[in-house]
């Protein structure tokens, strides 16, 4: 499946696309018909849930290349259809076209309306490995293109509930002493971003933080929080230890990737013109390589 995938990348699409009213029309006459996902392992670790109905709104495939879970998932507006994950070594998400093969078929594809990746902060080859992947399926498939933050992606992982009358962060890890964070409050259902992502180390990051009760995301939220009671750089401070430990944040670290988010939040957004070329990957520092035989640099 996976070859057969890639060579679709590669060459184009095997079969002209559906028109998507067509699609509504053909779900509307199965109704009461469920759909069962092809798929192995589904109920098992890695394995997304099948589909339980027929499809209804837009479908995307989304795609997360960039954090340390590599996972792919395709909706069909607020339902998830398929999602398949595992754990990635940082920089080796070589297997992301596997990943596409379990979860979207060569004779799906022309179901899907939308592709969406994770654009970046996070690994230098899985960021662009990623993209990669996305640009080729959306050019082979005729289909739009859109590029999403990874940081943005971890803070829709905060259940609304959590997020009320709370700053919403995301944070992820990197290979360096850097960590990645961005701040966003609650705008009824929606999240508004304050100011730009940054990269910092830890101890400039817990003083960045803002004022006020926190919910910590990502997969770098445990270590910022356990700095944030027990450093001692940080006593004496108004954001002391003691300050912290007693309005403690909210950490998520969530299982299972970020693809259902990044397919469920392409839904809702506007195709910006400038085709596939026009996602371009979020860097918030030089990518730092190593060559053999020699000590890391940039370049």
């Amino acid at each position: 499946m996976a070859a057969e995938l890639k060579r679709v990348m590669m060459c184009g699409r095997s079969a002209p696309p559906e028109p998507q009213s067509a699609r509504f029309g053909r779900a509307a006459s199965q109704a009461g018909r469920p759909e069962v996902s092809a798929a192995d392992g589904a109920g098992q670790p890695g394995a997304g849930a099948p589909a339980e109905a027929p499809e209804e709104g837009p479908v995307a495939l989304g795609l997360d290349a960039a954090s340390s879970v590599l996972s792919v998932a395709m909706v069909a507006g607020a339902r998830l259809i398929r999602h398949r994950w595992r754990a990635s070594v940082r920089g080796q998400a070589e297997d992301v076209i596997g990943l596409l093969g379990e979860v979207v078929g060569v004779e799906e594809l022309a179901r899907v309306d939308r592709v969406a990746v994770t654009v970046g902060p996070g690994s230098f080859t899985g960021v662009r490995i990623g993209l990669a992947a996305a640009q080729g399926l959306a050019l082979a498939l005729g289909r739009p293109l859109i590029g999403i933050s990874g940081l943005e992606v971890v803070a829709h992982s905060v259940p609304p509930g959590q997020r009320r009358a709370r700053w919403v962060v995301s944070v992820l890890t990197s290979r360096g002493e850097d960590m990645f964070a961005q701040a966003f409050r609650s705008d009824g259902p929606d999240l508004v971003a304050e100011g730009a992502p940054v990269a910092m180390p830890l101890a400039d990051l817990a003083a960045w933080l803002p004022a006020g009760p926190l919910v910590l995301a990502g997969d770098g939220a445990a270590r910022l929080q356990a700095y944030l009671l027990t450093s001692p750089s940080l006593s004496g401070t108004p954001d002391s230890g003691q300050a912290w430990a007693a309005r403690p944040p909210v950490v998520l670290d969530g299982e299972g990737g970020l693809a259902p988010i990044v397919a469920r939040l392409a839904i809702s957004r506007v195709i910006v013109p400038g085709g596939v070329g026009a996602v371009r990957p979020l860097y918030l520092r030089e990518p730092v390589f190593r060559l053999a035989g020699a000590a890391s640099c940039n370049p």
